[in-house]
């Protein structure tokens, strides 16, 4: 469905000047709950939106660099947003609602991000969910097809000193063994209908063994301590008790050692906002999108631990292009064709991208 609309559009979506991405899969944009992305939207706003809206006619659109969104930069958002969903999908009747006011006491590193899309049809939504990133000439923006999911991310652990993914693996899946996690998870196995019938206890060890980790600076200063990002896959379908099970173990642990064995490590309960793709585990600088070759959209560096005023990069201007899907299941087949040569504006957020004048006299790349 959505390969059949990528055929069938290619020849306008071009006309948007993709840049160029990675061969293989788009990197992941990890939320930090299962409404992580429509942070600040109120419950009512959600049910207006899925009463009005059927399923496979809308999608949730996330732009990349923009946070809290000033009245000044709204229409100038909306309009490249609706210039983009014309190109992809043929319509111009799309209706985009902006995300709510972010509240007074929230910092701008939280701030509501989501827009709604709606009067879409399901291959539209499908092709603009398989896509995910759209890094377009004048605007870049992330597209979801539901306000509602169980993500991978955990929780960060702090205290860490091995660099070595491997081995801080191995040490999670340790920890991971022993209580209060092992039999947390094991609950949740045998409550999940998905399980019925199954050795719940080699399901929950093959859970475990999908555990990812992810070993990260705190900030960008030398010697900086770390934190690891901890992933892995859900033992529950119902979101609803998936964050109780992982707030429990945030909060409990809390200050304490997350095992008797290892004394020095705990679950961090600090929570941090890209300002960029608006991910949950990684600092701005961090950015797995900001470091991708031919990626030329710029953010200014903070990050929730320390503030860094210093530029993430130097914009690459790169190929831009259209894109081919291969398979609509398989974002590694995903590759670009050059439509208009070298060069591009690399907008797509406030300040039109460009670093500062420090910067680009320094030539730095991260």
């Amino acid at each position: 469905m959505a390969k059949a609309l990528w055929d069938t559009r290619q020849q306008e979506i071009a006309k948007l000047g993709l840049a160029p991405l990675l061969n293989g899969p788009n990197p992941a944009v990890h939320a930090n709950s299962p409404r992580d992305r429509v942070r600040h939207v109120p419950e009512a706003k959600l049910k207006e939106w899925r009463v009005k809206a059927a399923p496979g006619t809308y999608a949730l659109l996330d732009v990349y660099g923009e946070g809290d969104i000033e009245e000044a930069d709204t229409q100038r958002i909306c309009d490249n947003l609706q210039m983009a969903l014309l190109r992809i999908t043929g319509l111009n009747d799309v209706k985009l609602e902006q995300p709510p006011r972010t509240p007074k006491n929230v910092s701008k590193e939280h701030a509501a991000t989501i827009w709604f899309a709606s009067g879409l049809y399901p291959a539209a939504v499908a092709l603009l969910a398989t896509v995910h990133a759209w890094p377009t000439a004048d605007i870049t923006f992330f597209a979801y097809r539901e306000t509602e999911f169980i993500p991978r991310y955990l929780f960060a652990i702090k205290g860490f000193t091995e660099k070595n993914q491997d081995e801080v693996r191995l040490t999670v899946w340790e920890v991971f063994h022993k209580a209060p996690i092992y039999p947390s998870i094991l609950s949740l196995v045998k409550k999940n209908p998905d399980y019925a019938g199954q050795d719940h206890l080699e399901v929950t060890n093959s859970i475990i063994r999908s555990v990812e980790v992810s070993v990260k600076p705190v900030n960008d200063e030398e010697h900086a301590r770390l934190i690891t990002h901890v992933y892995m896959t859900s033992p529950t379908r119902s979101a609803a008790m998936w964050e109780s099970w992982r707030d429990g173990l945030r909060y409990r642990t809390n200050g304490k050692p997350i095992s008797q064995e290892h004394p020095h490590l705990e679950i961090s309960y600090r929570v941090t906002h890209c300002r960029a793709c608006h991910g949950a585990d990684h600092l701005t600088t961090q950015c797995p999108y900001g470091h991708l070759e031919g990626w030329d959209k710029v953010v200014e560096g903070v990050g929730i631990w320390k503030e860094d005023s210093r530029r993430a990069k130097t914009p690459y201007m790169g190929e831009q292009g259209g894109a081919h899907l291969e398979n609509e299941n398989d974002r590694t087949s995903w590759t670009y064709v050059d439509t208009r040569g070298r060069g591009g504006r690399g907008r797509g957020m406030r300040g039109g991208g460009q670093t500062s004048r420090g910067a680009q006299q320094r030539g730095r790349r991260l």
